[in-house]
Order: C-alpha cells, then sequence, then structure tokens
C-alpha cells in the first residue's frame, strides 16, 4: 500500500515474509560470492542470525498486533541504503582457498578482474578489511529493522 512518496505501509505479516524471502536469498547471495570454507561458515552463520531475527519479528509483531497496530511502515530511502550496503559487502566478499595455500581475493577480483583466476599468495583483496562492509551492512539493517517496528511517519491519522 503506497502511503506517499517517502514511506510504504504494509502489513505486519506481509513485512514478516517479505523478511524471511529477502534473509534466504541473503544468505544464498553470500555463500555464491564466497569461496572455499568461507561460503560454508558464512551460509550456516547467516541462517542462524536470520533465524533469530525473524524470531524476533514475530515476537514483536506478535506484541504490536495485540496492542492494535497492524501495519509496519517502510522508509524507501533508508531501504535503499540498506540494499546498496548490501551490495558493497557482497562485492567485496573474500573468499578464501579451502585447504589449499593462498587467498582468492574477493568477489570483483575473482568474476570482474581476473576471470581464470587460481588461488596464489600473491592475490590480495581490493580492500584490506572486508568485514567493514559486512558490519556496515548488519548495522544499516539492525537499525532499518528497529526503524520500522518502532517509528511511524507524523501524518498518519487519516491512514
Amino acid at each position: 500500500m503506497h502511503l506517499n512518496n517517502t514511506w510504504w505501509k504494509i502489513k505486519s505479516w506481509v513485512f514478516i515474509i517479505g523478511f524471511i524471502v529477502y534473509s534466504l536469498l541473503s544468505v544464498f547471495l553470500f555463500y555464491i560470492t564466497s569461496g572455499g570454507w568461507t561460503s560454508i561458515l558464512e551460509g550456516l552463520s547467516g541462517l542462524g542470525i536470520a533465524g533469530v531475527i525473524t524470531v524476533f519479528l514475530f515476537a514483536i509483531c506478535g506484541i504490536r498486533y495485540i496492542a492494535g497496530v497492524h501495519f509496519i511502515f517502510i522508509h524507501k530511502i533508508f531501504l535503499f541504503i540498506v540494499f546498496i550496503s548490501q551490495l558493497s559487502a557482497l562485492l567485496f566478499n573474500i573468499g578464501d582457498c579451502g585447504d589449499a595455500r593462498g587467498s582468492a581475493g574477493n568477489f570483483i577480483q575473482r568474476f570482474f578482474i581476473n576471470t581464470p583466476l587460481a588461488c596464489t599468495p600473491e592475490l590480495h583483496p581490493i580492500v584490506n578489511d572486508p568485514s567493514v562492509f559486512f558490519i556496515v551492512y548488519g548495522l544499516f539493517l539492525i537499525i532499518f529493522l528497529i526503524a520500522c517496528l518502532f517509528c511511524t511517519p507524523r501524518h498518519t491519522a487519516k491512514d
């Protein structure tokens, strides 16, 4: 449902289902953009984190539903910021060579710069600490979820 140019008004259950689908797609994307043992660890940790967040979403939306609040407002610009931060985390997602020595670099190096890339000790990631992108993405996602669950636009008295 459309509220105005910057906010979307959706039902709580649509938000939860959308988050579950988004989480599964995100875990899959993080899995395929990393390499070696890193992909397995990211996949398992991503599923665990998404599961915990989904349980909290169910609980908070259930409490809101009992209180008579049936809609969640999503700020479009902040949603765009979350997607951009996730895109940067995916592009700089680092991979390893499994049990072999060396580094497979990050996703940009593996698929866009050096197509026939083998695991070499000389290859270093473009960004020295790619975990910064994951931390920024995680913070934006948490702030986005909190803002969606606990903030409403001021002009919703008529809606």
